[in-house]
């Protein structure tokens, strides 16, 4: 009995040392002042920074519980052995996300009439939990769930090398919501080191019977700096065949992306 009790006050005294050591929202945002001249920042939010940090911040920013900065473990995937084009925040794994929701209400006898209202319900609470702190393909990630696409992407040294902003995360950081895409990349280069959005269109491949073939194409906006950074807006895609959308890895439509770039050396 004196074991058990010297372990829980032990738990116990532990524990506030544990929330003392985790930095602050406000001096997460001071430690981003420092990073601008090498950086792109925004929000706080810098490349390079401490995942945990970035979790840190995000939860905060979009008003949820913080979590442990712990990793959690692989991240989690509806559908196992997923095909490339159904990574997480595709079309196709949202797609795959509800066929597997109305399969779980249906066996837990929701009606068909109640579906809609039940599948709202299961994404609302979906998008309530914090975000964390996992593995996924060799990285670790910082993500809301196995559905969407992770916030943020750290290399082996857990610092930050891209961010991935939804429209969900865009509309509460940015207070961006009602404006239109046009609208928000505006404002954007209005308020940050973008001096402008080069419209363009790549070229979308897969691997299809052993060949690599072009599956569609994506509009973007984009921007490069010099200072090792690029900015990129991944608008509508178009396949030639609705069904090589699940086979073709691609960025889900309406995310800005903000990642590290090679920069040369001439030392």
């Amino acid at each position: 009995m004196r074991f058990w009790f010297f372990i829980l006050s032990l738990l116990i005294c532990i524990q506030p040392n544990i929330a003392a050591h985790a930095k602050s929202p406000d001096a997460i945002r001071q430690d981003a002042q420092e990073h601008q001249r090498d950086s792109f920042v925004f929000k706080g939010f810098y490349l390079e920074m401490p995942l945990e940090d970035a979790q840190i911040l995000l939860n905060a920013s979009m008003g949820l519980d913080q979590a442990s900065t712990e990793i959690v473990g692989p991240l989690p995937t509806s559908l196992p052995g997923s095909p490339p084009g159904m990574a997480p925040g595709s079309d196709a794994a949202n797609a795959m996300a509800m066929i597997m929701g109305m399969y779980e209400a249906s066996a837990k006898g929701v009606k068909v009439h109640n579906m809609e209202e039940h599948l709202q319900q299961k994404q609302e609470q979906r998008q309530r939990k914090p975000f964390r702190i996992y593995r996924h393909d060799g990285q670790l990630v910082l993500a809301q769930n196995g559905i969407d696409r992770p916030f943020a992407v750290a290399g082996s040294d857990g610092k930050v090398k891209e961010f991935s902003i939804s429209v969900p995360v865009r509309e509460k950081l940015f207070q961006a919501k009602g404006l239109t895409r046009d609208e928000f990349l505006q404002a954007f280069v209005n308020a940050y080191a973008v001096t402008s959005l080069t419209g363009d269109v790549i070229q979308l491949k897969t691997r299809y019977m052993g060949m690599e073939i072009e599956s569609g194409v994506q509009g973007i906006y984009h921007f490069r700096s010099p200072k090792g950074y690029e900015v990129v807006y991944y608008g509508d895609v178009a396949f030639r065949d609705p069904d090589l959308g699940a086979l073709t890895p691609h960025v889900p439509p309406e995310h800005l992306i903000i990642r590290c770039t090679a920069t040369p050396q001439f030392n």
